[in-house]
C-alpha cells in the first residue's frame, strides 16, 4: 500500500492522462480520486462514469452532450466532458465502451475539443482522463474489440492495483481503517480487532478484494455490541470457515493503531496544507464532519498552521 501511495503523488503531479489496472474491487475509483485530490486539478470537479451502466445508445449522449432539437423533444443536455471542465474525468470499465464511441473519445483526447450531437460548434475541452479497466487491454486491441490508439492516449502513465490476496501485509492497516469509517458513520464504538481476527483475515483470500473487505467491516460494526471486542466468531460465515495458517502472529499487528494514526495525520495535514488550513473544506475533503476532524486533529495532535482561517 506504501508503493501505490507514493505512486499516487508521484502521478499526481503529472497532467498525463492515467489508465489505473485491476481486478473488480480493488478500489480503482478510490485510486482515482486520490489522484485527482494531489493533482493541480484538486480544487476542480471530480466526475465518475461506468461504460458498462450506460445503455449503448447513450454513450455518447453521456460523453459530450446533445444540443436542444436535435430530435423531437430533445432537450439540450452538457455532457460530462463540459461538466468535468478545468477537472479529472474518470471512465471505469473503459474496456467496455462502444467501438464508436471510442473513435470520438481519441478525437477528443486528441484535439482537446469537442462537439455536442447536433452541435456545429466546437468546444474546448480541459479534462484529465483517467480510465479504469479490469480487462486486458492488451488482448482486447489483439481480438479488435479495442482501439490500441485509443489505448496508448488513456495509456500515458500506468497504475497497477494488485489484488489483496497479494499484499495480506496490508490487511490489519485496511482493517482498522474500513473499521474507524464505520464506528463514525454508525456512530458505535468497538473495542478494536482482536489479533486472531487479524489472523483469520489473512488466511482469507478475498476474490472481492478491498470491496469485499470493505463489506465485511460494516457487517462488523453494524452487528457488535457497544464496545465490543471483535473476534473470529464474530466474522460472517465465509471467513469463519477459513482453516487457520501455520503463519504465526506478527508482532507488527500489535502495532495496528499506531500506524493508523500515522497515516491519518499525514492525510489530515496534507489536506490543510492544500486548503491552507480551511477547516470546512478540509473537512469536505475527508468525509468528515467539521467537529469529527477537530476531534481528530486533538486526538493525533495535529496543528494547524493556519488557526486563523476557518
Amino acid at each position: 500500500i506504501q508503493r501505490v501511495r507514493q505512486q499516487i503523488r508521484n502521478l499526481g503531479k503529472s497532467e498525463a492522462n492515467v489508465l489505473i489496472t485491476g481486478e473488480t474491487g480493488t478500489g480503482k475509483e478510490l485510486v482515482a480520486r486520490a489522484l485527482h485530490f494531489h493533482s493541480l486539478r484538486a480544487d476542480g470537479p471530480f466526475l465518475g462514469v461506468n461504460c458498462t451502466a450506460i445503455p449503448e445508445n447513450l454513450v455518447e449522449t453521456e460523453f459530450f452532450g446533445i444540443e436542444a432539437g436535435t430530435a423531437t423533444g430533445v432537450k439540450k443536455h452538457t455532457g460530462l466532458f463540459e461538466q468535468a471542465h478545468g477537472g479529472t474525468l474518470f471512465i471505469d470499465e473503459v474496456g467496455d465502451m462502444p467501438a464508436a464511441s471510442q473513435a470520438k473519445l481519441l478525437r477528443v483526447l486528441q484535439e482537446r475539443s469537442m462537439r455536442r450531437i447536433g452541435g456545429d460548434r466546437e468546444i474546448p475541452v480541459n479534462v484529465r482522463v483517467i480510465a479504469a479497466t479490469n480487462k486486458n487491454l492488451t488482448e482486447a486491441i489483439a481480438g479488435g474489440s479495442f482501439r490500441e490508439d485509443l489505448f496508448y492516449r488513456l495509456a500515458v502513465l500506468e497504475l497497477r492495483i494488485p489484488p489483496l490476496r497479494d499484499h495480506r501485509d496490508d490487511l490489519p492497516l485496511l482493517a482498522q481503517h474500513f473499521l474507524n469509517v464505520f464506528e463514525n458513520k454508525l456512530r458505535r464504538k468497538t473495542a478494536g480487532l482482536a489479533p486472531e481476527l487479524l489472523q483469520q483475515l489473512e488466511n482469507y483470500h478475498w476474490p472481492g478484494n478491498v470491496r469485499e473487505l470493505e463489506n465485511e467491516m460494516e457487517r462488523l460494526v453494524t452487528l457488535a455490541d457497544e464496545g465490543q471486542l471483535l473476534r473470529p466468531e464474530h466474522l460472517s460465515p465465509k471467513l469463519r470457515s477459513v482453516s487457520p495458517s501455520a503463519a504465526r502472529l506478527r508482532p507488527s499487528s500489535l502495532l495496528l493503531r499506531d500506524a493508523v494514526d500515522q497515516l491519518e495525520r499525514e492525510m489530515i495535514a496534507e489536506a490543510l496544507s492544500r486548503h491552507n488550513g480551511n477547516k470546512s473544506q478540509v473537512a469536505r475533503t475527508l468525509g468528515l464532519s467539521r467537529l469529527g476532524l477537530q476531534q481528530k486533529m486533538d486526538r493525533l495532535g495535529v496543528t494547524n498552521p493556519n488557526a486563523d482561517k476557518q
